[in-house]
């Protein structure tokens, strides 16, 4: 381009001699400008593969981009062995887990932040900065201060870990390597260089030298430009994107911008056609069309920002015979309406310069040069100078047509099946302490454990256990599936545990409104369906009606599940409400002394870990209290108290006849307690005892007004809790 303008300005002052030197020095500025330098310009897909090639090329990032990047610097795999039960009865099996440290170059120009970051595809890192699986992570904007990464200073020894300086770069530490089949992941990072759109101008211009420069007004989301060669990066975008070069004498500009527009005089074209040298034109001007090989579609790829930085498609018609079709790829990142008015504009380029009018004009034409546009007398339109020569002091200019501004319409970036952004949110945790579950009986007292988040990408939580208050913490594995949770918003009143309670209605709100709850029918409901935790009773529920976005009134219900019939008068607004689903409980197994327990689970997403203490009951050990427990007043003054033996091994009754025994005897420990004196106890072995006449006189004589009874069945770790009777004294 330098060439072609020095040579005809040369000529027109120095002759032949002026124009080979004009020759000499444009060529010199074209190799400056377009010279090659040996790497070819961005190319759609490039940046997809994360590789680690001792002197590969870095990206220089402007705008948003995802690139792969390249690893720098990584240690070997940490080996960790822990060992976990495989079942009940099973000996523990050793589990081995790995871990890598590893750090990846991101772009050789500072950049301001990473976005998101994929690991094989999957989201590793989403929008709001949370990591789907455990690491820590450290990013380097490539500032020229910054300074070497603490870990991998340690790593390397004093004077032996760079600080990178001028690179971004980020630092994985301890990224745990179970998701990805125990080894490095292919990593892909949303850069960002600027949080807006940057011209393709500033873009060039990053590359050029202080007496280049470019305005191209061309926005683009991104791009990321490998090399520092102009001529690469521009041959690489030139069919989508117009760029022109124009010298004022100062520097040379590339530019996308026309300057102002100059009238061609008639008077001039007159001229011209009078001082030809005979060569007697029809007219003024001499015209051509070409209209073959122009495409009639053209097809531009792009990285669509909507579709996480994959390639995106858009095309551009135009009503016209033919079948020829135009493929451009084009590694910025855009919009698809971007993309849209790109194809769009593009292709009206290509027809646009079939219209071609060749002019001579009088020598002082000459400083009309390619990339201006001019108006030709009695031609509607604007004309772009392609070419200019000047030949016996008559400058013949080569003209296309210049067509008017196209309306460029809205565009879709199409569907993408894009793995859903999920925060995983800070755990909430709740400790169980209720009745065996399964069938049979517990070898050893357990606590449950239900957790799940407040973000709808919560998954699990690493499980400790304290028995000391604290003082020291165990590893417990981790919580089962995430639980259906929430709060009651009005309190359960008492009610039977031997009847269908169709009275009373409990409403709870459930931790996010994405959990639901389902109505279940009498038949699913005696097969152990819908059982939840309210408080501290277990309750079944036929029907579940959602009257708010995750709130539901509870109706139709079981009380007093499992011998829980003890905390049906004590609920309050406020209280816990858990579903009990055997895969959303994690166990944790307890010693026989165990009494304060602490629980301790952290998940991906929690600043500070979920603490939950609990006082165990061995609930999950011992007996439900006697059932049916009675008073009779016999004719001999005596008082026969009667009850029914439960079992923690008989909640189905399976087979119409007593529930089996469990415990090592059946022996029951009665405490008689007056209404003014101290309680006593006596240990019966049958289901039955006498409160005589004779104690009833021995309590009168003392003041009682009355007597309070209690009975609890002997368990091989704890007595069950009472069942009680008050007897008047008169």
């Amino acid at each position: 381009m330098a060439t072609l303008v020095l040579t005809v300005i040369g000529g027109a002052i120095g002759g032949p001699f002026g124009a080979a030197l004009g020759a000499t020095l444009g060529q010199s500025l074209d190799q400056r400008l377009f010279g090659p330098k040996g790497r070819s310009g961005p190319r759609l897909g490039e940046l997809a593969v994360q590789s680690s090639t001792y002197g590969g090329a870095l990206p220089r990032v402007h705008g948003r981009a995802r690139l792969s990047g390249q690893v720098i610097w990584a240690t070997d795999l940490t080996e960790t062995r822990e060992k976990v039960k495989t079942g009940k009865g099973q000996p523990k099996q050793t589990v081995y887990s790995y871990s890598a440290n590893f750090a990846v170059a991101l772009s050789s120009r500072r950049i301001e932040s990473v976005g998101r970051i994929w690991a094989d595809g999957k989201l590793l890192r989403g929008e709001a900065g949370d990591f789907k699986t455990p690491t820590q992570f450290r990013l380097y904007t490539g500032s020229e201060d910054q300074q070497p990464d603490p870990f991998i200073l340690s790593a390397e020894g004093a004077g032996q870990a760079p600080a990178y300086r001028g690179l971004a770069y980020a630092v994985f530490e301890n990224f745990q390597l179970g998701d990805y089949g125990n080894r490095i992941p292919s990593l892909s990072f949303e850069v960002i260089a600027d949080d807006h759109d940057v011209s393709f101008g500033a873009i060039i211009s990053d590359l050029l030298p202080g007496d280049m420069q470019s305005d191209c007004s061309v926005m683009l989301g991104g791009m990321a430009v490998t090399g520092t060669d102009v001529r690469a990066l521009i041959d690489s975008v030139s069919p989508a994107i117009t760029l022109r070069a124009q010298d004022d004498g100062i520097r040379v500009m590339l530019t996308d911008q026309v300057p102002p527009t100059p009238a061609i005089l008639l008077s001039d074209l007159a001229s011209s056609v009078r001082e030809d040298r005979g060569d007697s034109p029809s007219g003024p001007y001499r015209w051509t069309r070409n209209s073959s090989r122009l495409p009639v579609r053209l097809d531009l790829s792009y990285y669509d920002s909507l579709r996480d930085y994959q390639p995106g498609l858009q095309r551009a018609r135009r009503g016209a015979s033919g079948t020829r079709e135009d493929a451009l790829n084009l590694a910025a990142t855009l919009l698809p309406e971007q993309a849209r008015a790109l194809a769009e504009t593009a292709l009206h380029e290509r027809w646009r310069g079939r219209d071609r009018i060749s002019v001579r004009l009088p020598w002082h034409a000459l400083p009309l040069r390619p990339g201006q546009r001019v108006a030709l007398p009695g031609v509607s339109g604007e004309w772009l100078v392609r070419s200019n020569t000047l030949e016996a002091m008559l400058v013949e200019l080569e003209l296309e047509r210049v067509a008017l501004p196209i309306p460029v319409y809205g565009a879709a970036p199409g569907r993408v099946l894009t793995e859903p952004d999920l925060i995983h949110g800070p755990t909430h945790l709740h400790v169980l302490d209720i009745p065996w579950l399964e069938s049979g009986t517990a070898s050893h007292p357990q606590l449950l454990v239900a957790a799940n988040g407040a973000e709808t990408g919560w998954r699990r939580a690493a499980l400790s256990i304290s028995l000391d208050l604290g003082i020291t913490w165990a590893e417990n594995g981790l919580t089962a599936a995430p639980a259906v949770i929430g709060e009651t918003v009005s309190a359960l009143l008492d009610g039977s545990p031997y009847v269908f309670d169709t009275i009373n209605t409990v409403t709870v709100t459930l931790l996010r409104t994405d959990l639901t709850l389902t109505s279940a029918d009498r038949a699913a409901l005696l097969a152990g369906r819908n059982l939840a935790l309210i408080g501290e009773e277990l309750v079944q529920f036929e029907q579940a009606e959602l009257i708010a976005p995750g709130r539901y009134r509870l109706s139709g219900l079981l009380r007093g599940r499992r011998g829980t019939e003890w905390a049906m008068a004590s609920h309050s607004i406020g209280e816990r409400f858990i579903l009990i689903e055997r895969d959303a409980l994690a166990v944790i197994p307890l010693p026989g002394d165990a009494a304060q327990v602490m629980v301790m689970a952290i998940g991906q997403g929690d600043d500070d870990p979920a603490v939950h203490g609990a006082t165990s009951t061995l609930a999950a050990v011992t007996p439900p209290a006697p059932a049916h427990f009675s008073a009779s007043k016999m004719t001999n003054g005596d008082t026969a108290l009667s009850w029914t033996r439960r079992s923690r091994a008989g909640w189905s009754w399976a087979d119409q006849v007593d529930a089996p025994l469990v415990e090592e005897v059946e022996r029951y420990i009665v405490t008689i307690t007056p209404s003014n004196a101290q309680g006593r106890t006596v240990t019966v072995e049958a289901p039955h005892w006498t409160y005589s006449a004779a104690d009833r006189s021995v309590d009168i004589t003392g003041g009682a007004s009355s007597v309070t009874i209690t009975v609890r069945q002997s368990g091989l770790y704890a007595p069950s809790r009472a069942a009680s009777v008050t007897l008047a004294l008169s």
